[in-house]
């Protein structure tokens, strides 16, 4: 509802608002509806967006509500396996920074919730969350002030033409991939660039 009447998003707040939009939440946007339309861009957007900022915020919160000391630290530990795995790694590190003499139990927690989570996230995803943001958007579209066409409908999110390469560019493009790659090699293993090049 706040996606659709205050920020004005059309189907796209479907993808963005059903889960925490990690990748099995984009897989099954994509099957469903596929990665070109509004709710595939919906998803993207929020998996882009807490890849982003998603570890900064919580190991932010996790040292916050740590160092308030009112819950258990395995509580909290728990609370940081949301599905994914960067997340959870910031989220732990910030309780094991904060509770130094726990880390190994803060670890396992959150290693096993995060498992959990990654497992059955997709199917409550799949059975509750995605039906009722459909079922929460049709609803609350109809109220909005603007009612007729959605933003998505407005842009073409349909097919568009893809770009092909040719074979100079493919190339060009191999020669400076490989490039790069025998650079990094040379510099962060000490290969030689000559001995590395076939």
């Amino acid at each position: 509802p706040v996606a659709v009447l205050v920020f004005g998003m059309g189907r796209e707040s479907i993808g963005a608002t059903h889960s925490i939009a990690r990748e099995p939440n984009i897989a099954l946007i994509a099957d469903k509806y596929g990665l070109q339309s509004a709710e595939g861009i919906g998803v993207m957007g929020v998996y882009v967006m807490g890849t982003l900022f998603g570890a900064i915020y919580f190991s932010l919160m996790a040292g916050v509500i740590a160092s308030l000391d009112i819950l258990d630290i395995r509580a909290l530990a728990m609370a940081c396996g949301i599905g994914s795995g960067s997340m959870m790694g910031a989220c732990s590190a910030a309780l094991a920074e904060t509770v130094p003499a726990q880390e190994e139990t803060i670890t396992a927690f959150a290693a096993t919730s995060n498992l959990l989570t990654y497992a059955t996230g997709l199917f409550v995803s799949l059975f509750i969350a995605l039906p009722a943001a459909e079922f929460l958007y049709k609803v609350t579209s109809k109220f909005r002030k603007n009612n007729g066409a959605d933003i998505s409908k407005a842009m073409d999110f349909g097919l568009q033409e893809q770009s092909i390469l040719s074979i100079w560019q493919s190339v060009l493009l191999l020669v400076a991939i490989c490039g790069v790659l025998l650079l990094s090699n040379w510099v962060g293993q000490g290969f030689n660039p000559i001995a590395a090049l076939p």
